[in-house]
């Protein structure tokens, strides 16, 4: 606060300066020599502010002393941070590459089990077929042979289907967000002697103007970077959804087939049990209404996810602050 009221002097003293030599530039490109009563009310008056001044350089390197140890704290907490959130998702990372090498297993381990079932079902009709001893009991043979490897070939479908969805790959999260670097605070600034120049009371002028014009800055880039991290973060979020809908869109993709080689599977098993035309019939009846079933089951679910999200846009960055310009010593 006390530096603040120092700026506030300093500007508005400099305006008058700037004022007064605006007006001595009017009527004369000379500034007249003051008299030594004026003088010494000058001196008297630079000696008192240059008291202030070296007071305010005190509490100055203080304030900065305190500056110093508030940035070595942000970046301390910050380096701990971004190791937490790293660490954090290479455990994410590693779940997800797991999930997928436990998937990759329990495929090959449906294969494995197809293939059994139909070299099961080739030597069972292999043995049959050597002790039919009548055309009905080969064509029986070959029914079953033929019954077996379409259940085991529905069975395995099912269980692949079952397993198409590849778990959801993560998404990096947000980095934590750099601190807010604390407020530097303002150098006083060193009074004019008495008999000064109007460049020096210029450059008094354009000293407070650049205080000013740093603290804009700050206020700039602190808008700048809470633009990026807002945007990042509706960014990560859009992905999120987008993956997340997908895994739906997926699952019910995943379901209906499963849906439809159940149907199928029933209807293999019903034709083979069917001895009369009506039986077979229903059969077909039954299949088509569980694949209706599922094909509008599966409509509905897709029409639930709705529209797909739009993209997040960029926000329009703010206006940096004009730099005063620097006066020139003619």
């Amino acid at each position: 606060m006390k530096t603040k009221r120092i700026i506030t002097a300093t500007i508005l003293s400099a305006g008058l300066i700037m004022g007064s030599t605006s007006g001595a530039f009017a009527t004369d490109n000379k500034e007249p020599a003051p008299t030594p009563a004026v003088y010494a009310v000058q001196l008297a008056a630079y000696n008192t502010a240059m008291t202030t001044y070296e007071s305010a350089m005190v509490a100055y390197k203080a304030q900065m002393v305190l500056f110093d140890a508030a940035v070595r704290s942000n970046e301390t907490a910050y380096k701990i941070a971004l190791k937490s959130y790293e660490t954090a998702f290479k455990v994410v990372l590693s779940n997800y590459q797991d999930s997928l090498r436990a998937l990759d297993a329990s495929r090959r381990l449906v294969n494995v089990t197809f293939q059994a079932a139909v070299e099961r079902a080739h030597a069972d009709f292999i043995v049959a077929r050597a002790a039919a001893t009548t055309e009905a009991q080969k064509a029986t043979a070959v029914t079953v042979r033929n019954s077996a490897v379409e259940l085991a070939t529905s069975t395995r479908n099912t269980a692949l289907a079952a397993l198409s969805v590849k778990p959801v790959a993560p998404v990096k999260p947000v980095a934590p967000v750099k601190p807010v670097a604390p407020v530097k605070p303002v150098a006083p600034i060193k009074p004019v002697a008495p008999g000064a120049s109007g460049y020096d009371s210029a450059m008094v002028i354009y000293k407070a103007q650049m205080v000013v014009y740093k603290a804009q800055m700050e206020v700039f880039d602190a808008a700048v970077r809470s633009n990026q991290a807002a945007f990042r973060t509706a960014l990560t979020n859009y992905h999120v959804t987008l993956r997340a809908r997908e895994a739906a869109r997926q699952l019910v993709n995943v379901t209906f087939q499963a849906a439809v080689e159940r149907a199928h599977a029933d209807f293999i098993m019903a034709r083979a049990a069917a001895t009369t035309d009506a039986q077979k019939t229903t059969a077909v009846t039954v299949r088509n209404s569980a694949l209706a079933l599922a094909t509008a089951t599966r409509k509905a679910a897709l029409d639930a996810l709705g529209v797909k999200p739009a993209a997040p846009v960029k926000p329009v960055g703010p206006i940096a602050p004009t730099k005063p310009v620097k006066p020139v010593n003619a």
